[in-house]
């Protein structure tokens, strides 16, 4: 059996424009719809919604047939938890509380002398950092969305 592919995943690294929306409804019935309206992604948010993991479960069957790829944001940023929604057939996350600098790409550049200028877009979608136009920047989990000027590149000559 061949693993699917992950449509957004291969997008962001073509470097193809990605539009999407969040749903917090927690209703299969209005991601079926979300779904087929043409977006590229749709992210479930259990973070901040009433969802749990059936709910998601039913969510991730409703986006089957739309064009719009399934991302879930988890409720923490918990390995057991990740991996039950992996279990559940999410492809792709957005993981909140991804604090320690460690775990962020930009933090591993800066340990090594290297320190990245210019805006970026860090979020932790199945460990994706993302530059704005530029791709792929470095695989690892990254932090919730942050857009703009990163304060660990302040002052860097």
């Amino acid at each position: 059996m061949d693993m699917p592919i992950n449509t957004f995943k291969r997008a962001i690294r073509e470097g193809r424009q990605q539009i999407g929306l969040w749903s917090s409804l927690s209703s299969n019935i209005s991601v079926e719809i979300l779904a087929g309206s043409g977006f590229d992604w749709l992210l479930i948010d259990t973070e901040h919604s009433p969802n749990d993991l059936p709910m998601v479960y039913n969510q991730l069957q409703a986006a089957v047939g739309g064009t719009a790829h399934p991302i879930v944001r988890v409720p923490w940023n918990d390995m057991v938890t990740i991996k039950r929604y992996l279990d559940a057939g999410t492809q792709t996350f957005l993981i909140p509380y991804v604090s320690r600098m460690r775990r962020r790409p930009v933090g591993r550049l800066r340990r090594r002398g290297i320190r990245p200028r210019g805006p970026r877009l860090r979020v932790g979608l199945a460990g994706i950092a993302l530059r704005p136009g530029q791709g792929l920047l470095r695989p690892g989990l990254g932090g919730d969305l942050r857009a703009g000027a990163d304060r660990n590149t302040r002052g860097a000559g």
